[in-house]
């Protein structure tokens, strides 16, 4: 039923689909029950918006989203030396991902290891890891959006060099 409504509001042009993904957000931000259902339907339409892992995760999309970046790509799949590996957010046209940092995740030792190995061979890779913790997003969102920005106009500058 939802789906169809989605549907006639979109053909009769009474929304789009950048204005509900903008609702969307406002409304699940205020933990709204119900919005599950809408998430679904806009996830088909648009990767990008799966679900996050985490509230980090959920936190550094909506400081991007509010600066005016374009969305990174939520859980991305990349394959790297036959191991799958799912990046929390990645610009995969210039090779940036993204990672929440946190001490829950990261406070035992196997955990620790494997994320700095997947984090090599990412590296190795031609990826660059950007890592932000809930801390650094809350005290200083206004700096990890200049990182953000900064890291995607140097690779862009770096994909302008290799086609001329």
């Amino acid at each position: 039923m939802l789906e169809n409504a989605l549907e006639r509001a979109l053909v009769a042009r009474i929304t789009t689909i950048d204005r509900l993904v903008r609702r969307f957000f406002e409304l699940a931000t205020q933990g709204r029950p119900g919005i599950a259902a809408l998430r679904s339907l806009l996830v088909d339409r648009d990767p990008s918006l799966a679900p996050a892992e985490s509230d980090l995760e959920t936190l550094l999309f909506k400081i991007l989203r509010q600066a005016g970046l374009p969305p990174p790509i939520r859980q991305y799949r990349v394959e790297i030396a036959g191991h799958t590996f799912y990046l929390d957010a990645a610009y995969p046209e210039l090779s940036i991902f993204m990672e929440g940092d946190g001490f829950g995740v990261h406070s035992a030792r196997n955990p620790f290891e494997r994320d700095r190995w997947r984090q090599n061979l990412l590296a190795i890779a031609g990826w660059l890891p950007l890592r932000f913790t809930w801390r650094r997003l809350c005290r200083s969102s206004d700096g990890v959006v200049s990182e953000v920005t900064e890291a995607r106009s140097n690779r862009q500058q770096m994909v302008r060099d290799r086609c001329s």
